[in-house]
């Protein structure tokens, strides 16, 4: 059982390493990681640069732990059962949840974009969560669809998965950090993209 001296000392702890790791969060996200200093996040967050190396170690520790920090819901649809959702809810509900996290953490995938252009291996924990828990699994739904004739197959599921991801992510870029798509234009691209995505990957009427 602890101490009241030790709780006291763990809620402190605590306090300070969230402090930080918000300081680092909004640094990394403007500067990238090579334009951080550890002392330009002490001195940010009020706290002394002797605890930020205490607590993570040095700067790459720091980001693996800003990073890491962020987890992926294990049961967002449509990953809870995949096999439940035929193609085009499947693809809806990726976008839509996709853009609800972009939309709540867009300083988080700012960092993770500058460090995909600096140096992917400063997200190797993060690159490998995200590779078991989403792609390995869009991959998987495409391509079982495709062997189920619901998907064209003169496409690897790859290309296709590129393609939806790709054009999904210029857009919610553009509608978070270069706000020129307009309040409404969330339900147009729905409407518009989605649509012509999904007239792409299905199986042309004289194939079946």
């Amino acid at each position: 059982m602890l101490t009241l001296l030790e709780f006291f000392q763990m809620r402190n702890r605590e306090k300070t390493m969230a402090q930080i790791r918000k300081t680092a969060l909004d640094l990394f996200s403007q500067k990238g990681f090579h334009g951080v200093k550890t002392s330009d996040v002490a001195k940010k967050a009020r706290r002394n640069e002797a605890l930020l190396f205490r607590y993570f170690g040095d700067k790459r520790g720091l980001l693996q732990d800003v990073v890491d920090g962020y987890q992926l819901p294990p049961d967002d649809p449509p990953f809870d059962d995949p096999d439940q959702y035929p193609v085009d809810k499947f693809f809806k509900a990726i976008s839509v949840g996709w853009f609800r996290t972009y939309v709540a953490r867009p300083e988080y995938f700012r960092v993770v974009r500058y460090c995909l252009l600096e140096d992917p291996k400063l997200l190797k924990g993060y690159l490998k969560h995200y590779r078991e828990k989403r792609i390995i699994p869009i991959l998987t739904y495409i391509s079982q669809r495709q062997e189920a004739g619901e998907i064209r197959n003169d496409v690897s599921p790859l290309t296709l998965m590129i393609g939806f991801a790709g054009a999904f992510t210029s857009w919610v870029e553009l509608k978070i950090w270069l706000p020129i798509a307009g309040n409404d234009g969330w339900d147009l691209f729905q409407k518009e993209w989605l649509t012509v995505f999904l007239d792409s990957i299905r199986v042309p009427a004289q194939a079946h």
